[in-house]
């Protein structure tokens, strides 16, 4: 799973369907090694499976912890789908709302002002500052 991959399966979206999301995990790259270790360096693939459980777990433990106590002699496959479920349970109420939240296009343009009041705002008291550290007096 990679945010920077340019191919849709590289990563989740949030309007995809729970078979999507099992099946983008499900093909996730791993290694030929079939049990689970926390090792980013030699298993990347792994370890970014591990890293995004580790990061939904409502446990609060680190990836590392998160092999050591859940996945010991556990074979990937188990990791991916163990990781697609969290993946799916952790996502299912903005997945839920999002198709009413996407029909409601006055809603939509009233968050995109409101984040632009806000940008703006962010920018010009920004500005200012720049303004004053360098000596502008524009």
């Amino acid at each position: 799973m990679s945010k920077s991959d340019p191919t849709p399966n590289a990563a989740i979206f949030l309007t995809d369907t729970d078979d999507e999301i099992r099946t983008k995990v499900r093909k996730a790259t791993t290694d030929p090694i079939d049990t689970v270790s926390y090792d980013p360096e030699n298993r990347p693939g792994v370890a970014n499976l591990l890293q995004i459980y580790a990061s939904l777990s409502p446990r609060g433990l680190s990836a590392k912890q998160i092999a050591e106590e859940l996945f010991t002699g556990k074979k990937n496959q188990v990791l991916k789908e163990q990781t697609a479920e969290l993946i799916i349970e952790s996502t299912r109420p903005v997945r839920s709302e999002l198709p009413r939240l996407l029909a409601d296009h006055d809603y939509l343009v009233s968050c995109l002002r409101k984040g632009e009041e806000d940008a703006l705002r962010i920018a010009v008291a920004n500005w200012n500052q720049f303004k004053n550290i360098v000596g502008l007096s524009l």
